[in-house]
């Protein structure tokens, strides 16, 4: 299938826009050849039009409100299970805390030295203890995604959850977070997946 060039200015546009119209056909019938005309644009994008990622009243549906509970979930990372990770959309970075590291049975040797200290809003300011970088999914089949992560691995005295998604992964993820519906959500191939917090983990 030839692939939609974009108009270089010279020549007949109404041809360029024929073109482009009728490639955006493929969009209804099959993702498969509508990612092969459009090679830069992948199908979570392609999906996502499709399907619009939004959040309804009746998703409400068994929290206790009014609520200011955190979203807190359990993602997959390194093939394990990990509860208590805090989803925090202010944090400039992901962290992940040195107990929940070692619990992972992660070498730290494996660890990627990094000097630059973290600082919090008190002004307090803690060195990493290195960078992991592991496979991070989130979802349920078929509507799952998993991505590699970057965790600022942090060694702290009884830490209050195991790690915090921050700016960096939700931005990988392409998530969208409703702290009142206590959920994320985001593209996946097989359409919008979702995660929901447990309210009374938060």
């Amino acid at each position: 299938m030839p692939k939609f060039k974009t108009f270089s200015g010279f020549g007949d546009h109404t041809n360029h826009l024929k073109s482009f119209d009728s490639l955006l056909s493929f969009w209804a019938s099959n993702d498969e050849v509508y990612a092969r005309a459009f090679p830069s644009w992948n199908i979570p994008l392609a999906t996502i039009n499709k399907e619009p990622l939004s959040f309804c009243y009746s998703e409400l549906t068994g929290l206790e409100l009014p609520h200011d509970d955190p979203l807190v979930i359990s993602p997959i990372i390194a093939n394990f299970v990990v509860a208590q990770v805090l989803v925090d959309t202010g944090s400039l970075v992901d962290i992940m805390y040195l107990q929940a590291y070692d619990m992972l049975g992660l070498p730290r040797k494996h660890l990627k030295p990094v000097s630059t200290p973290l600082t919090g809003f008190t002004g307090h300011s803690v060195y990493p203890t290195g960078i992991a970088e592991v496979d991070l999914t989130v979802g349920e089949a078929p509507r799952l995604v998993t991505v590699r992560a970057s965790f600022t691995v942090v060694d702290i005295a009884d830490p209050s959850y195991n790690g915090l998604i921050g700016r960096p992964l939700l931005n990988a993820l392409r998530a969208i977070v409703s702290p009142l519906h206590l959920k994320m959500k985001f593209p996946t191939g097989g359409g919008i997946g979702k995660v929901i917090g447990d309210q009374k983990k938060a």
